[in-house]
């Protein structure tokens, strides 16, 4: 069977379509029809070829054993076209089933795979569909266990699916990372506060998921509440969308250090008091530096975002102060079930998705890298398009 799929040539390269003969499926591996292909920040990187980890030093993909061509997309949905040798009803698929596509493949015998953790595979090198393993640009996608394949509720729409996979549960993680002290702080005072920095596609679905109370219990609204959430962004149309998903408050960053000063006391203000969590989708020098400043005592720092750099941080007031901070990749096969579920329920839906043809793969990601997407993004490999420049 013939498939098209886009591939990076090398760093930095146009990606180009290319045309392949599909090969038989291995036992229990599943092959998906692709409905829509997520644009994610992380393809972005991969095109750059690497992470900026500050001073001038990059982490290179070809250093993580990543080598080019290759086919890109992690963020996949669509649906099941063929099923390998032992893929058994008790599964939970079957041919012609919506599904979403678990991306991050783990090899399944390490204590973290044992544990339900393939995102923490401790392999040499993990299999993720987009990096190691060809990914969702393409007509069709080879999933290698039926494990990585969940079935989706015929309601929820395959587009908010797709960006589902990793943005979505990358904030649904963070979120639940998040709970115990967020509990444990609306005991404290009442109520607890948390401040989302960064409201592109995956602070849209923290807010979204923050303000449900889903994973937390809270209450965000009415007499009750217990639960305020705040974002904090330098772009005004990313905090319009956050008002309108339910945020208590919202604060313009800056981009100037004269200018973040005065936006810190602003949050204060708008806050009312120092976050107990927050929560950093960007993932920079400036907003974990200043997202230190600003936090509360014994509060939680939950850093998400790849954009970048390194910091320094008085030492002593980490103890002094008992903040804690942990990074956020993704989360487990589990979470995404929970997580598929709860859109079916209704409560939390997708960012607002711009919808790019099979001809205009490279527009995404220009239109990504140059920061004009309100929200997510997504490929629908069915339509049809004019061929893009470059990246950038």
């Amino acid at each position: 069977m013939a498939a098209e799929q886009y591939i990076i040539p090398a760093p930095k390269k146009d990606m180009v379509v290319e045309r392949v003969q599909l090969e038989e499926l291995a036992p229990r591996a599943v092959r998906v029809k692709v409905a829509y292909a997520g644009v994610c920040h992380s393809d972005l990187h991969l095109w750059e070829g690497g992470y900026d980890i500050g001073h001038g030093q990059t982490m290179d993909f070809v250093d993580r054993q990543i080598n080019y061509p290759v086919v890109p997309g992690h963020e996949i949905s669509g649906h099941v076209t063929e099923l390998g040798a032992g893929v058994l009803e008790a599964d939970g698929v079957k041919v012609g089933d919506p599904v979403a596509v678990y991306p991050f493949i783990g090899c399944g015998l390490c204590p973290q795979c044992v544990c339900g953790r393939d995102d923490f595979c401790e392999a040499a090198v993990q299999r993720t569909l987009g990096y190691l393993l060809p990914g969702g640009y393409a007509t069709h996608v080879t999933v290698p266990d039926v494990r990585y394949v969940v079935k989706v509720s015929p309601s929820v729409d395959l587009k908010c699916v797709a960006v589902a996979t990793c943005s979505g549960l990358t904030a649904f993680s963070a979120i639940s990372t998040a709970t115990d002290s967020l509990v444990m702080a609306a005991k404290v005072r009442s109520k607890a506060r948390i401040l989302i920095v960064g409201c592109g596609g995956l602070g849209q679905w923290a807010v979204q998921l923050a303000v449900s109370g889903i994973s937390t219990g809270l209450e965000s609204a009415g007499q009750d509440a217990n639960l305020a959430v705040y974002a904090a962004d330098v772009r005004s149309d990313h905090l319009e969308v956050a008002k309108k998903l339910g945020a208590a408050g919202v604060v313009q960053w800056s981009t100037d250090a004269a200018g973040m000063d005065a936006a810190l006391k602003r949050t204060l203000s708008v806050c009312g008091d120092k976050p107990d969590v927050i929560i950093d989708f960007v993932g920079s020098t400036a907003t974990v530096s200043n997202s230190l400043k600003i936090l509360q005592t014994g509060g939680l720092l939950v850093i998400v975002g790849l954009f970048g750099g390194s910091f320094q941080h008085p030492l002593p007031l980490i103890p002094l102060r008992s903040h804690r901070t942990v990074g956020i990749h993704a989360g487990s096969v589990e979470a995404l079930t929970r997580l598929m579920k709860t859109l079916a329920g209704g409560k939390v839906t997708a960012p607002p998705i711009e919808v790019f043809g099979w001809g205009e793969v490279n527009t995404a990601m220009r239109e990504l890298a140059n920061g004009k997407l309100k929200g997510r993004a997504v490929i629908d490999p069915s339509t049809s398009g004019a061929a893009t420049p470059a990246p950038l």
